[in-house]
């Protein structure tokens, strides 16, 4: 995806949601978990399994000479990479995207792809800043 897609894609989403957006991080050995959730009724999981299918597959199908590019760095992705699922925060989002992100910019760990998502979109949302929600299903005031 070229920095001019990414930004539109991402204004598409930021618009769906207000500005706040969840971001998934998956690796090629996560997805036979998330068809598992899927099929077992986890409505999030059916959502994504989707647009890790899709993303993985455009990053894997590029043209030789114009691969998919790491969306933290210059390198280019074809195998051995994360996914960084990029949604509109809300109960029922319509569309998102996906970042690859190369295993040197991951180094097979989830905090880090998270980080590096993160750098990815304040590439396209320079003011974009990240929070981390500890109990997702809401507290008392």
């Amino acid at each position: 995806m070229t920095g001019h897609a990414r930004v539109e894609c991402f204004k598409t989403v930021t618009k769906e949601s207000g500005g706040l957006v969840a971001v998934h991080i998956f690796f090629p050995e996560d997805l036979r978990d998330l068809i598992t959730r899927s099929l077992v009724g986890d409505r999030e999981a059916a959502m994504l399994v989707p647009l890790v299918r899709q993303g993985a597959k455009q990053i894997r199908s590029a043209p030789r000479k114009t691969p998919a590019l790491c969306g933290c760095c210059p390198r280019p992705i074809r195998t051995n990479f994360a996914l960084a699922i990029i949604l509109p925060e809300r109960s029922d989002p319509s569309q998102g995207f996906a970042i690859g992100l190369c295993a040197k910019c991951t180094e097979d760990d989830k905090n880090r792809a998270h980080q590096k998502a993160a750098e990815a979109l304040r590439g396209v949302w320079p003011g974009a800043q990240s929070i981390v929600v500890t109990h997702p299903g809401g507290g008392h005031a």
